[in-house]
């Protein structure tokens, strides 16, 4: 499965076939069986370093799935499973370093707030809840400073589906980041208030 998904990135490295491949391998990333979350999570990773790696990013073009697939990655980053957590976390570093790409940002310049994410992943490694909530909170922080204007909205409403996740840690982790999102940028979603309170979780 990586070699023939990577094979479609290369013949088509846009936005929306990225989304798209996401989307087909979505019901696998929130699977009840611990090794099918475990082998689609390291497709997700394989498939998002081979995108960073081909994709000629050109200036005038936007990430415009960013928020979006950040939403259907992120209740991943406190799976149950550690191996699910860390790729999680690692696929979270590479879609915003090719955000940031697509931003002009050179490849020989390295963001800090995308770099601390390494040392999150190896805290992952443990599952005393304190520790955990500790990386979902300064994960949390990294994504509302990162995430792009006018990504907020799609990525609220994408995460907001986090929250009926199959795994109670999972959903938490989403409620968490959510929580913290409309902390920093909730004034961007002014004009949602109705749609938001119209939502059924």
């Amino acid at each position: 499965m990586n070699t023939l998904m990577c094979e479609v990135s290369s013949r088509d490295s846009s936005p929306g076939t990225l989304q798209n491949m996401i989307k087909i391998l979505e019901p696998y990333t929130t699977s009840v069986h611990n090794h099918e979350r475990e082998q689609v999570m390291q497709t997700v990773r394989d498939i998002l370093s081979n995108f960073l790696a081909i994709t000629n990013f050109q200036s005038g073009v936007h990430f415009s799935t960013l928020g979006n697939i950040l939403g259907r990655l992120l209740p991943r980053c406190t799976d149950p499973v550690v191996s699910v957590r860390q790729n999680s976390v690692e696929c979270v570093q590479i879609l915003l370093t090719i955000n940031d790409r697509y931003e002009g940002v050179p490849a020989n310049v390295n963001d800090e707030r995308i770099e601390a994410l390494t040392q999150l992943r190896e805290n992952l490694l443990h599952n005393e809840p304190a520790l955990l909530f500790t990386v979902v909170n300064e994960l949390s922080i990294v994504i509302s400073k990162k995430v792009p204007d006018e990504q907020v909205k799609t990525l609220i409403f994408s995460l907001i589906e986090g929250l009926r996740d199959v795994h109670s840690q999972s959903s938490s982790g989403a409620c968490a980041i959510l929580n913290c999102l409309i902390k920093f940028r909730g004034s961007e979603m002014n004009k949602e208030v109705v749609k938001l309170l119209d939502l059924k979780c």
